[in-house]
């Protein structure tokens, strides 16, 4: 008897698959962008210039089989936190990237896929791998540049984190809610792209205030699931950024 895969299996898979691609192709990026920073100096020229801008072929090193690549909207990011540096951005900036960017880059097929389970109505799934390529990298593009401006507000709260914590309660309480709180409100902003992106035909929602009932039902409820238990395993790197020292943890919190 012949299996068939049902058509969201192959669906998550072609979106697995395609973020691990652009994951590598990201990380590659912040990489080069980390040592010109360091080499030139923060400010004469900005992250923006580095990871790709829509219409740009490729992302970094090439991987056979890979599609031309491009992620819109990441510009330079904000020195506007209270208490954060210049010099504070230049040190932890690209570390917190390269901890938090691909944990956004692993949700998004999760994001999708929860999304389009609480939007049967007006969201179709697709099995067409280009239009999967195209929802994926609308959705990455309209969370990247958010996830970018809240790196300062990360910074400013844990700048003064020194110690290593005593525990995951400890690491739950000082720095996943923290994290978690500072994060959560910059994903907000997030939405109207997102509802542009999966669900375009729907103009009335597209335009629609995140928090309003029926934008929170079908989108940014689902939005915050997907995205915020995803950013549990970046807190082991955040303690590394601020203290100097890796964290293990002693189970999952």
């Amino acid at each position: 008897m012949t299996m068939t895969m049902p058509a969201s299996a192959a669906v998550g898979a072609d979106a697995q698959r395609f973020a691990q691609v652009i994951g590598q192709e990201l990380q590659a990026a912040i990489q080069r962008a980390a040592a010109s920073s360091s080499s030139r100096g923060f400010g004469t020229r900005d992250l923006g210039a580095e990871l790709p801008q829509p219409g740009t072929p490729g992302m970094g090193t090439s991987t056979p089989g890979a599609p031309a690549l491009g992620v819109p909207g990441v510009g330079a990011p904000s020195f506007g936190a209270p208490g954060v540096s210049a010099p504070d951005v230049q040190e932890r900036f690209f570390p917190l990237l390269a901890a938090l960017l691909p944990t956004i880059v692993s949700a998004v097929p999760s994001i999708i896929q929860t999304i389009q389970g609480h939007n049967r109505d007006i969201i179709a799934p697709s099995t067409d791998p280009e239009e999967i390529q195209r929802g994926f990298l609308s959705v990455l593009g309209s969370l990247v540049p958010h996830l970018v401006q809240s790196i300062p507000d990360i910074i400013a709260q844990f700048s003064g984190q020194r110690d290593l914590p005593a525990s995951d309660d400890e690491v739950a309480t000082r720095w996943l809610g923290p994290l978690l709180g500072i994060i959560a409100p910059h994903i907000i902003h997030a939405v109207p792209g997102i509802v542009n992106a999966l669900a375009g035909n729907r103009r009335d929602l597209a335009t629609s205030q995140p928090l309003s009932p029926e934008v929170s039902t079908r989108f940014l409820g689902p939005l915050l699931g997907a995205v915020l238990p995803a950013l549990v395993p970046a807190v082991s790197h955040l303690v590394s950024v601020f203290t100097g020292r890796r964290y293990l943890p002693q189970s999952q919190y």
